[in-house]
């Protein structure tokens, strides 16, 4: 990096701890100019132009990369975190693991106040706010891949 870069970033820089996120827009702009892989350079200027111009909603849309519709960033972030008792699994994770070796240890699947996997998962899980329903929903959501598809859904 030359010393007309590096002064430009030193300012860059200054501009996004001062509180101008449009700074960073701005250096990873410098970072995409060629020398750089030549598609690496034109997939990212052409995504920042259309983000900047308006045409995307997110800054990642042109990769693929949004929040589906109904997303909620206060349950995506209880879904996800991460829980040391648990080996750091996200809670999600953690919870499906132990439903997993729930059943196959022989916990019936009934979900009713008597008992059952999903009620001994909101027990177990309980000081983290998964209830039974929620452990039932998770387990079969589409994306569990620890569930093999079946037909016991009690």
């Amino acid at each position: 990096m030359d010393d007309d870069s590096r002064n430009t970033f030193d300012v860059l820089q200054q501009e996004y701890e001062a509180g101008n996120p449009q700074a960073l827009l701005d250096a990873l702009r410098l970072l995409a100019l060629p020398p750089k892989a030549g598609w690496v350079h034109a997939a990212l200027l052409e995504a920042m132009i259309r983000w900047t111009n308006g045409e995307t909603r997110e800054f990642a849309e042109p990769w693929g990369l949004t929040r589906p519709k109904g997303w909620r960033q206060a349950a995506h972030q209880r879904d996800n975190m991460p829980c040391p008792e648990h080996s750091f699994l996200s809670l999600r994770g953690a919870v499906l693991r132990r439903t997993a070796e729930l059943i196959e240890a022989g916990v019936p699947r009934l979900a009713d106040e008597y008992g059952g996997v999903f009620t001994c998962i909101a027990e177990e899980f309980k000081q983290h706010g998964v209830s039974s329903s929620l452990a039932r929903k998770w387990w079969y959501d589409e994306d569990n891949l620890l569930r093999e598809p079946d037909s016991q859904k009690t």
